[in-house]
C-alpha cells in the first residue's frame, strides 16, 4: 500500500507548496511595495559591495577608516530594509501556515497509522519520533505521513521560491558576514 500512499503524500506536498507560494504571490510579491523594497535592497547591497572593494583597495589609513564608516552606515541601511521586507512578508505568514496546516490535517486524517514510505536506513533517535509518528511496531524504517509531508513541504518550498525568483535577498547574510569579519579584524587590530 505504501508506494501509492507515498506518491499521494508527495503530490499533496507539491500542491500545497504551490498553493502557498501562489498565496504569497497574491499577497506580497506582486505588490508595488515589495517591488520597490526589493529594488532598494539590491541597489543598497551593490553600493555596499562597491564601497567595500574601494575600502579594501585603499592604502591610506585615514581614507580606509572613513570608507569603513560609510560601509557600516550602508550595512545599517540594509538591515532596516531587510526588517521592512520581513514585516511585509509576515502579512502572509498566517495564510500560508493555514494552507499547510489544512493540507497536513487532511493527509494525517486520511493516512493515520498507514506506512507511506520505507526508509533505506534507521533515522537518528530524535528523528525517529517524527518519522515513525502514529505508526505501530518497532520497524523504524517505516515512514509516517507527517515525516514525508514535512520533508516535501520544506524541501520544495525553497526550490519553488528560487524557481519563481522570489527567494529572499542575501543582503542580510552579507551584512552579518561583513560585521563578523570587521569584528575579527578589529580584534586583531587590523582596522
Amino acid at each position: 500500500m505504501f508506494p501509492a500512499a507515498g506518491l499521494v503524500v508527495v503530490v499533496a506536498g507539491i500542491l500545497s507548496t504551490l498553493a502557498a507560494e501562489g498565496l504569497n504571490w497574491l499577497l506580497i510579491y506582486r505588490t508595488e511595495d515589495y517591488q520597490k523594497l526589493r529594488k532598494s535592497i539590491d541597489t543598497a547591497t551593490k553600493r555596499m559591495d562597491k564601497m567595500k572593494d574601494e575600502a579594501a583597495a585603499s592604502t591610506d589609513s585615514s581614507k580606509s577608516k572613513v570608507k569603513n564608516k560609510a560601509v557600516t552606515r550602508h550595512e545599517q541601511e540594509i538591515k532596516m530594509l531587510d526588517k521592512d521586507l520581513a514585516r511585509l512578508q509576515a502579512r502572509s505568514g498566517a495564510a500560508v501556515g493555514l494552507v499547510m496546516l489544512v493540507a497536513f490535517y487532511a493527509l494525517s486524517t486520511a493516512f493515520n497509522g498507514v506506512v507511506v514510505a520505507k526508509l533505506p536506513f534507521v533515522p537518528l533517535k530524535f528523528i525517529t519520533h517524527l518519522s515513525h509518528r502514529g505508526l505501530e511496531g518497532d520497524d523504524y524504517t517505516e515512514c509516517s505521513v507527517a515525516f514525508l509531508y514535512a520533508l516535501c513541504a520544506m524541501g520544495l518550498r525553497t526550490n519553488v521560491q528560487k524557481a519563481l525568483g522570489y527567494s529572499a535577498p542575501k543582503s542580510l547574510l552579507q551584512v552579518q558576514a561583513a560585521q563578523a569579519q570587521a569584528a575579527y579584524l578589529a580584534s586583531k587590530k587590523l582596522l
